[in-house]
């Protein structure tokens, strides 16, 4: 009746994967049997194969869903969209049109762009794999803008900073450190359902967060706890920003469809 609901016979066979999937100890990181599962239910939504999905083209960062940017092209073209390349170590830049209208949009991604928004960091992905990076950036903009019933809510792989900070196994945690720890993961929790109405898709509020820490150089605590005494003002300054960044793109994707024209 609907295809969005899967048969009990569906779900008997993705529990069976998924159980098996995890005794393999091969997605160790996707969180056991439950987040297993989960991806391999969104994979079935997303049509993409369970175990491609489980295998290196899915995980689950934080509650959000990530796609391996060589599925997401994958599942891209499938669909019967054209993507329209150029890239190198500096930039990306790619122009999608869709099969069913034939609507065009251009996007870019570039190192510039990475470093405004403290993405690079000593020996990171950044540094190592330039071109890989910006055309994943590249990728995803474009999916979200052009294809977001192919990719759904999904983000491309690494989108996400699903790397807290590690601890030195030979320092002893005192009981001030836990509770001063706990203090900041519930403010950056308050922080993120305080102002996830306004969250833009392109640029969200980690971006904006590390960007506002490093010109304010005040450490992310500091800048959540004055944006949530202050929410108006963070909201307005954080719109602002994101406005700007738009009209940038926008001007980019002009002087480069300029550019292809000459």
């Amino acid at each position: 009746m609907n295809d969005l609901i899967p048969t009990n016979e569906e779900v008997k066979a993705i529990e069976i994967m998924a159980k098996q999937a995890v005794e393999s100890k091969y997605v160790e990181k996707l969180g056991g049997y439950a987040g297993v599962f989960s991806i391999a239910m969104y994979a079935r939504e997303l049509k993409i194969p369970i175990m491609s999905a489980l295998f290196g083209g899915m995980a689950n960062i934080m509650g959000k869903i990530t796609i391996a940017p060589q599925l997401m092209n994958a599942m891209i073209r499938k669909a019967g969209h054209k993507l329209k390349i150029d890239s190198n170590d500096q930039r990306c830049i790619i122009e999608g049109t869709r099969k069913d209208t034939g609507e065009v949009c251009m996007v870019s991604f570039s190192l510039e762009d990475a470093r405004k928004a403290g993405l690079i960091k000593p020996n990171g992905g950044w540094e190592k794999y330039p071109s890989d990076m910006c055309f994943a950036r590249a990728l995803s903009r474009l999916a979200r803008r052009l294809f977001p019933d192919v990719i759904g809510m999904a983000y491309v792989e690494g989108e996400i900073d699903d790397e807290p900070e590690k601890e030195s196994k030979e320092e002893v945690e005192t009981i001030e450190e836990v509770v001063k720890e706990s203090t900041h993961e519930d403010q950056r929790v308050e922080f993120k359902s305080r102002f996830k109405d306004i969250e833009n898709m392109d640029y969200d509020l980690n971006d904006f967060l590390k960007i506002t820490s490093e010109n304010s150089k005040k450490s992310q605590e500091d800048v959540i706890r004055q944006a949530l005494k202050h929410a108006d003002k963070f909201s307005k300054s954080y719109l602002k920003w994101t406005e700007e960044m738009t009209e940038e793109a926008t001007k980019k994707n002009l002087e480069l469809k300029q550019a292809v024209l000459v």
